[in-house]
């Protein structure tokens, strides 16, 4: 993930907007009390939405724990998974 302060944001827009489009990395933009956004594309959203939905359902989530597995990250459960992605 790119990190960006809130100001810094503000002033490289266009390049964080297309940065973000392009690598298909998400964009932290902190503000001065430590709260962040991400800026992220449509489509990487949307995939992250289709996920979700389909961890819900735990045949599914069965298949995309093997998937994951096997792209070598590391979790030892379904609920490993979903509490890391806060499902």
């Amino acid at each position: 993930m790119i990190n960006y302060t809130f100001s810094d944001a503000i002033k490289e827009f266009q390049k964080l907007f297309e940065k973000a489009l392009s690598s298909r990395n998400p964009v932290r933009i902190v503000n001065s009390e430590g709260k962040s956004v991400v800026l992220l594309s449509e489509e990487d959203f949307s995939a992250m939405e289709e996920t979700f939905y389909l961890l819900k359902n735990p045949y599914n989530a069965e298949h995309i724990l093997k998937a994951v597995k096997e792209k070598g990250y590391k979790y030892d459960s379904i609920r490993d998974l979903k509490d890391e992605t806060g499902i």
